[in-house]
Formats: C-alpha cells, structure tokens, sequence
C-alpha cells in the first residue's frame, strides 16, 4: 500500500478505448479478483451479495459468502465481533464447560493427601477438558476466568468419625485452596461431604487437581463424587 493508503493500479485516463480497456481496467478487474479471493470469470454472487431487506427498506443486507476473519476484537459500539468474542464475553451460558466424575471409589490411607483420579467426563463443551492419560488433571481449554466446583463424598472405615478435607492445586505446584472444606459426622461409617466453588483467572493448558487429605482412619471417597469448571469471563 501507498503512504496515503490507495489502492495501486493504473489510472484509468483518457486515451483510446483499446489503451482504457485493454489496460486500465485489466488491471482494475485484477484489483478486485485478489480483494475478493476470487478468479476470472467467477460469478459475482459467488464473493459478495447485496440487497434489500424489502422493497423499502434503506439499508442493505451485505452477505461474504467466503469466510471473513477480522483483525481483532471490537473496540467501538457499531464494530463487527468475532463468533470467540461474542462466545467469551456474552451473557449466554458457558460455551467452555465441563465435569469429570469417579465411576468407582477411590481408597485414601490414613495421613495422606491424594489427587483424586477422574475416570470419566461427563461434560466437556468448548474444548478437551480431561484425559484418561493424566486423570487428576482438570484442564482448561481457553484463557480466561473459571468458576472451579465439586462435591465430594467420602466415608471412613468404621474405627473413628469419617474427616477429609479437599484442597485445589494449580498445575501441580501451588495449591490455590488447602484445607478448602472439611467433611465431617458423627457417627463410624456414615459418609460425609466436601462442596466447594471458587474463581480463578488461569491460562489455556493450565489445569487444577482436587486433593484429598483423610485424618483419623482410611476413607474411601465414593463414586459419583465429580468436580467441573466454566469459564464465565
């Protein structure tokens, strides 16, 4: 592009008809093939169509029939937004979302602090969140703001009072949330419940596991016990 931002081709002067055509418009036609990505002899319709919404109507329905990707996101009331922008920052529910769940329990010995292994995700919408090859990663797939949640439910083994506590640890180096619930009766055997909901600006890729850290005997954590995370923003 020029200094002065025209489009550069030749100038279409006076001269004879054989000079204007052969020339100036050749190399206006040949503007307009590369702007709309199209080849000789392609009907128009094929790159751009425009009408009336009806006979009165003032303004004019444009439709690209190829695809349109724009520089960015919008910074004005009346710029174009990108399908992404509009998915990431609208009121609509959470396009990026998902749940994993345990179909079997999972045993914890007494003083210990273990992942949870996911064996199964039974939400996964705007992108992968988990997989059977690093089961206690909950993965996310975009940038962005996540509520992170779960509800888990364990019972010990009948010697004392079931007591586990549930800790979040991002990317398996710093936990976000230790000790974030205790779950506690008073009764030998019954089983109790851990839930928990917390928001965390995280980065595509990064991931959170659940920890369970059982005191006073070996607990067992119960199937359907799940975690899930959705992005809001």
């Amino acid at each position: 592009m020029a200094a002065n931002d025209e489009l550069q081709t030749s100038r279409i002067t006076v001269g004879s008809s054989g000079s204007s055509v052969d020339n100036n418009f050749r190399d206006v036609e040949a503007a307009l093939r590369t702007i709309f990505g199209i080849t000789a002899d392609t009907d128009y319709s094929e790159a751009m169509q425009v009408w009336a919404q009806d006979p009165s109507a003032e303004n004019r329905i444009v439709k690209m029939t190829g695809m349109l990707t724009l520089a960015g996101d919008p910074t004005e009331d009346l710029h174009v937004a990108t399908k992404q922008y509009v998915d990431n920052n609208s009121g609509i529910p959470s396009t990026t979302r998902g749940r994993v769940r345990l179909t079997s329990t999972q045993s914890i010995t007494d003083g210990n602090s273990d992942a949870l292994e996911w064996d199964a995700a039974s939400i996964e919408a705007g992108g992968d969140c988990w997989d059977a090859g690093d089961p206690t990663q909950i993965v996310f797939p975009v940038s962005g703001d996540y509520l992170i949640g779960g509800c888990i439910v364990g019972n010990g083994d009948g010697s004392t009072p079931p007591a586990f506590s549930v800790s979040l640890k991002l990317n398996g180096t710093t936990f976000l949330y230790p000790f974030l619930g205790m779950g506690k009766t008073g009764s030998s055997g019954v089983s109790s419940g851990v839930t928990f909901a917390v928001m965390e600006p995280v980065a595509a890729t990064e991931y959170v596991e659940v920890f369970v850290t059982v005191d006073g005997c070996d607990h067992v954590i119960s199937a359907g016990s799940s975690a899930w995370i959705m992005k809001v923003g």
